[in-house]
């Protein structure tokens, strides 16, 4: 990307955002709290995508003054109730992410477990359903879509309901209203957040007391970048859901006599400048004919297509699998996405006995696996990666001994189980943090590579930001236009 398509995109979002403070600022001051509440939603989830920097006070300060006007804590900490927990699911996935992990394991601690989740999760959580089934779970739904105002309303209710001695934040980096309820249960709820988006900048830093994370990286982003003290940091490695009872279902092609590469996730993040994780992809399939190439994910997926082109019938997109443990069991080895990698589908592959290659050009995909030096998944450039990718293909051997090692290093559940009843219970971890300098810089460009300035319509005009339209009318015409185009098009 040249410097002067990289400055026209921070002055254009660095317009945007000065506006959102300002409507925030204003909003505030003429006590309209949902309009304030919606300005800093969208310049949150704007800086999220943007993901220039970590932080940003201007908007805590603006959540930390609002959350205290438009409700106040619905009881004290004498009236708590010290076996109770309310976990907030931001995301409302099932078996994606570490939500079931978390409430396995605090009901395998003992806890009663307060679930609250959007409505639209209802009858799409069958992993949680089993796991809910004759323990103490209780579930809550906030109805959707309803303003901010609203949604912290009823969120409140909730712990007006059940008085939960402790808490668990686990959000989209933007969700204002889980953030104001949050924050105003300092000194009298333990309050508790898992830092799942750990390498991006999120809103929040005052709603919790402790912050859960996954890897040293993580914790140094928190520390050095977020202003986070180190007495919150407590340490958590990955561990990654398996459910036993669902079998294999099987691949959408004739698997015998292949060696199936896989790789997954959203597609969004296989791009950058160079092509390079597509160049990798045409190399392994020219490399040996006997491959076949599965993708499961969401997103553009033009050039996987290009690449079905070339390669007909070697290349095979399906959507995201509920049995994906079983299918990295059946596959050959695990290609990482690039430049984005993602952590939980690198533990999956890990557990499953294969090998997840993997290129970090900088830290930011550091500690994912807790490995020695000779079970090395991750390499420099793309090379390096090609280099390690021929040597599994032309030695099984070598890729099955390298997939027991890296299985091997997993914690397993009970470590899991055991690690959390001390951080929830203890407020310590027998995991240390190492608190090494890390590299950020190439992280950060490869973002600004990627934002699309279409993000900063898309984050404004939402369903739920009735009061933001009035102040970029026309932002909500433009969307409303492309719509009707689209529309016209689908038509024919």
């Amino acid at each position: 990307m040249s410097d002067k398509i990289a400055t026209r995109k921070k002055r254009i979002v660095d317009y945007y955002r000065e506006r959102l403070y300002k409507i925030a600022e204003n909003s505030i001051n003429k006590k309209k709290y949902e309009a304030a509440l919606e300005a800093i939603a969208s310049c949150a989830e704007l800086e999220y995508q943007w993901n220039q920097f970590y932080r940003d006070e201007r908007l805590e300060q603006y959540l930390k003054e609002i959350q205290g006007i438009i409700m106040k804590p619905s009881y004290g900490q004498d009236e708590t109730d010290l076996r109770t927990i309310l976990f907030y699911d931001g995301f409302g996935y099932d078996i994606r992410g570490l939500m079931i992990n978390y409430v396995e394991s605090l009901l395998a601690l003992g806890y009663r477990v307060i679930y609250v989740v959007s409505a639209l999760a209802q009858k799409q959580q069958p992993t949680l359903d089993k796991i809910a089934r004759n323990q103490n779970l209780v579930r809550e739904y906030l109805a959707f879509p309803q303003d901010y105002l609203a949604m912290a309303k009823s969120l409140n209710e909730i712990y007006a309901k059940y008085h939960p001695k402790k808490a668990i934040l686990y959000i989209l980096p933007y969700d204002v209203a889980g953030i104001a309820v949050f924050g105003n249960y300092q000194g009298i709820v333990e309050r508790y957040q898992i830092n799942l988006t750990d390498h991006a900048f999120w809103l929040g830093k005052y709603a919790f007391d402790y912050c859960i994370e996954f890897r040293d990286y993580g914790a140094v982003i928190s520390r050095v970048f977020r202003g986070i003290n180190q007495e919150k940091l407590l340490k958590l490695p990955l561990t990654p859901y398996v459910d036993e009872t669902l079998s294999f279902e099987g691949f959408p092609f004739e698997a015998k006599g292949h060696k199936v590469v896989f790789s997954g996730g959203g597609l969004y993040k296989t791009f950058d400048a160079e092509h390079t994780y597509y160049r990798i992809v045409e190399d392994i399939l020219r490399y040996d004919e006997e491959v076949l190439f599965l993708y499961a994910g969401f997103g553009d997926d033009s050039e996987l297509k290009e690449l079905m082109r070339k390669f007909p019938a070697r290349i095979w997109h399906i959507e995201e699998r509920r049995d994906l443990y079983q299918l990295m069991e059946h596959v050959y080895f695990y290609l990482s996405t690039y430049p984005l990698a993602g952590g939980l589908m690198t533990q999956y592959a890990a557990l499953a006995g294969k090998v997840p290659v993997t290129i970090g050009t900088g830290d930011e995909h550091a500690g994912v696996l807790c490995v020695a030096e000779e079970c090395q998944y991750q390499f420099q450039n793309r090379k390096e990666a090609q280099e390690e990718i021929h040597r599994l293909l032309d030695n099984p051997d070598y890729a099955k001994a390298k997939g027991q090692k890296l299985k091997e290093s997993i914690p397993g559940k009970k470590q899991f189980v055991d690690a959390l009843g001390q951080i929830i219970d203890e407020h310590i971890s027998p995991y240390e943090i190492r608190y090494d300098k890390i590299e950020t810089d190439s992280f950060i460009r490869e973002y600004l590579y990627r934002f699309s300035l279409g993000e900063i319509q898309r984050v404004i005009i939402k369903d739920e930001h009735w009061e933001l339209r009035r102040n970029f009318p026309f932002l909500f015409l433009s969307k409303r236009i492309r719509n009707f185009i689209t529309l016209l098009k689908k038509r024919g």
